[in-house]
Parts: structure tokens; C-alpha cells; sequence
């Protein structure tokens, strides 16, 4: 990273505060050893330096030391080792928010997504900003006074966590684009879906209020067509809702797995489904992880890795597992554990893949204590399919690419479902 460029961060920071929190627990000692800890912990620990080869990790740390101590409160102290850790490009490394920070800052309760190269408000969840006139399918044309994608570029993306274009894209527009300190309003200039446009003030400061997702549903479609959505892979209850509902497939002619929100959670879990759906055996994926050996070290040999291929699995053998057409839905936010679900899926034979690359990041991270109640992670571990493809910093690959358009989204049509509806109606 050039110094002129990390001169640029710290001063937007250092402007950052003047409508933020000027709050500051850490000495300049305590900022130091936070910084030496989290370089530290990913040169032992992190499992992709490969996937970024222009970057030196040590020179990043020497440059970030005297940027530390310039910092004027923990809100920029966080934010460096934030922008310092997007450089690693990996969706589960990562550098957190403070609790007693992280409580003073929210989104306005509103949720977008990007379509396409536009921003659009997918759902509005409070009475006081559909008050103001703001609607689901307004499009987001400035922040701030700012086109909304130079307002990502410069202020959301260099603090993402992320290893593939289609998961920043998520991190930036979906998760992240509207966050700042809860007392401070957002103006947004927005355009109607009769072509109006108006700028609007949105308070960041409302409960957003939402009714919590089910870890999983399942609704009978037409044509005997049954529709398993699983939104996580966690949850203590998680086998024993899936226990409830794996009846129910019984009366189906042919069944979608749509997994396309799942952000992941225990792949023990993921295992668990698979020996339900597939009659057929499959193996986990392939993992391996860097092992530091210090006499390696002072002969100036290289540093090796520790792997294991993946674990046969046999179906379940208590119950009669699914055996009738299946397809499984995935998208840009089927992330982690659900990513080794779509390997283990691949691997078990038993139907196609259908919608877009997902969001192309899994393994295994090591939480750091990096200082008093600042904390990070490391992935230590890599994933593979079976057969060796690779799948973290690509995503991986539908068998049958369907997109979302922005014409599907104005007229509320889920194309990849009904492409997965159509697809089963030849195979029932």
C-alpha cells in the first residue's frame, strides 16, 4: 500500500469523527500492541497469502505502525486495522467493532440490494420512513450529495470483509451501505418508480423492526412440486426442525432446495440434510491448513501445510432418504457452511446446481484478542471440492446459470424459482 494513499484514509477518518464519536478507551501503547497482534496472527495463521501475491504483509504493518499512532480516537483505530485486514480479500478474516461502539452506530430501517450496476430500496421496515415517502423499489442515485457509487468506493468497500466481487457487492450495497452514528440522519436522493426524483432525510436512530427469519420453511408448490428453504445452518434446534419438516418431502414429486440466503453456520448441519436427501454416499470437502516449523525457519526452507482429504459420508441409514428430482437454488449470499453443503451436494450426484456464483468464502477462523475489547479472526483453513476444484475466492459455479434483473425485480418475479419449477415439471 502506498504511503500517499494511507495518508488519505487516516484523514478521511480524522474527518469521519467530526460528525461521529469522539470516544477513546485505548492508549496509543494499547493501539500498538493491537496492530502487532493482528499482523502477527494472520502471518502464522492465515490460509490465503496466495490469493493475494502483491501484497506485503510485513510492509503493511511497518507502514500502519506510525498511522496508528496518529490516530485521534478508536473509531479510526478501527477503521485502519479494518482497511488494513480488506487487504487480505477474505470474507472471514476479519477486524470487529467494539461493543460500546458498535451500539452507537446503526443503518436507517430500511434494507437495499444492487441489481445490476443500481441500488434499489428492497423493504422498508418502519412506519416513520414510510411516512417520509420513501417506497421498496426507489432507487438510490446519491448519498450525501454523493453519486452512490462513489460514496461506496471511497467510504463502504475499503472496510469489507470479502474474497469475491459478488460477495463485496453483497457486504457494500446489501449489509453496509447506509451505516453511520445513530444520531446522525442520511440524505438520500432517490428516484420513484414513475421517474420522480426527491431527496429524503432518513434518521438512523428507529428500531428496525423485523420479524426474525425461520431457520428453515418448507411450502408445497404446484405440479406436487415442494419448495425446502433453509435460511442457516446454526442453531442448537436446527436438526430437530429439520426432523419436523423431512416428513413432509415424502409427498413431493420432485423438490427445490433453495439455500440462495443462507449465510452459513455449522456444516455439521450441512452434513446432517445431505444424509437425508441423497441415497447416495459422498464425501466432505478436501481441507488444508499452514503449519509454522521454526527450524523451517532458520534454514530458509519453506513452510509447509497439514491436509486432510474429505470424509465419506453414508446416507442415513434410520430413514429413507429423498429420492426423487431434486435441484438446489444458490446465489451471491450462500456464504461458509452453506458453501460446503453445494460440495457435499456436487459430490452426492443428485441434481443440479441452479442461479449464481456464491459468495466464494468458507473455512475455519481463529478468534484474536487483539486488545481489551477490540477482537478479530484469521481463516486457518482451506476448502476444497473433492475432486480438488477450488471454490474460496471464486464462489462456486451453478451447473445452470440463471440471473436477476432488474425487470424481475420491479415486476416481484423470482426467475430462478420458476426456471427450478420448470425444470422439475420435465422430470416428474
Amino acid at each position: 500500500m502506498k504511503r500517499s494513499y494511507l495518508f488519505i484514509i487516516v484523514f478521511f477518518l480524522a474527518l469521519s469523527n467530526t460528525i461521529g464519536q469522539s470516544e477513546s478507551r485505548l492508549t496509543t501503547a494499547d493501539k500498538l500492541y493491537g496492530l502487532a497482534q493482528f499482523w502477527h496472527g494472520a502471518k502464522i495463521n492465515f490460509a490465503f497469502f496466495d490469493q493475494v501475491p502483491d501484497l506485503n504483509w510485513d510492509s503493511l504493518y511497518y507502514e500502519n505502525i506510525l498511522a496508528v499512532q496518529e490516530t485521534k480516537t478508536d473509531y479510526e483505530y478501527v477503521r485502519l486495522l479494518q482497511h488494513m485486514c480488506h487487504q487480505l480479500t477474505d470474507g472471514h478474516t476479519r477486524v470487529g467493532m467494539p461493543g460500546y461502539l458498535r451500539s452507537k452506530r446503526n443503518k436507517p430501517a430500511i434494507y437495499t440490494n444492487i441489481i445490476g450496476d443500481q441500488v434499489f430500496i428492497t423493504n422498508v421496515i418502519n412506519d416513520t420512513i414510510s411516512d417520509l415517502g420513501v417506497e421498496e423499489k426507489m432507487e438510490i442515485l446519491e448519498i450525501d450529495g454523493m453519486p452512490v457509487h462513489e460514496y461506496a468506493d471511497r467510504y463502504i468497500k475499503p472496510y469489507t470483509f470479502s474474497s469475491t466481487i459478488q460477495d463485496q457487492q453483497v457486504q457494500t450495497y446489501a449489509y453496509q451501505l447506509l451505516e453511520g452514528w445513530v444520531d446522525d440522519p442520511v440524505l438520500l436522493k432517490l428516484k420513484s418508480t414513475t421517474g420522480e426524483v426527491g431527496e429524503y432525510e432518513l434518521p438512523r436512530n428507529l428500531i428496525r423492526h423485523h420479524p426474525p427469519g425461520s431457520i428453515m420453511s418448507f411450502e408445497m408448490l404446484e405440479d406436487g412440486i415442494g419448495k425446502l428453504t433453509i435460511n442457516q445452518f446454526w442453531g442448537d434446534e436446527f436438526q430437530s426442525v429439520f426432523d419436523s419438516i423431512f416428513p413432509m418431502l415424502a409427498q413431493t414429486k420432485g423438490l427445490i432446495v433453495d439455500i440462495r440466503d443462507n449465510g452459513g453456520g455449522n456444516s455439521g448441519n450441512s452434513v446432517y440434510v445431505m444424509q437425508h436427501l441423497s441415497h447416495k454416499p459422498f464425501y466432505t470437502s478436501n481441507w488444508s491448513t499452514p503449519v509454522y516449523n521454526a527450524a523451517y525457519d532458520s534454514w530458509n526452507r519453506d513452510q509447509e501445510w497439514y491436509g486432510e482429504p474429505g470424509e465419506r459420508v453414508e446416507p442415513d441409514s434410520t430413514i429413507t432418504p429423498y429420492q426423487k428430482p431434486i435441484i438446489l437454488l444458490i446465489g451471491s449470499r450462500t456464504y461458509s457452511a452453506a458453501e460446503d453443503f453445494c460440495s457435499y451436494y456436487q459430490q452426492a450426484d443428485i441434481g443440479p446446481m441452479m442461479g449464481s456464483l456464491t459468495g466464494g468464502s468458507t473455512g475455519n477462523p481463529t478468534g484474536i484478542n487483539l486488545v481489551k475489547n477490540l477482537w478479530g479472526q484469521v481463516c486457518t483453513k482451506r476448502d476444497v471440492f473433492y475432486d480438488g476444484t477450488p471454490f474460496v475466492g471464486i464462489g462456486v459455479k451453478p451447473d445452470i446459470p440463471v440471473d436477476w434483473t432488474v425487470e424481475d425485480f420491479f415486476q416481484d418475479k423470482d426467475t430462478v424459482l420458476e426456471s427450478a419449477i420448470t425444470y422439475l415439471k420435465k422430470r416428474t
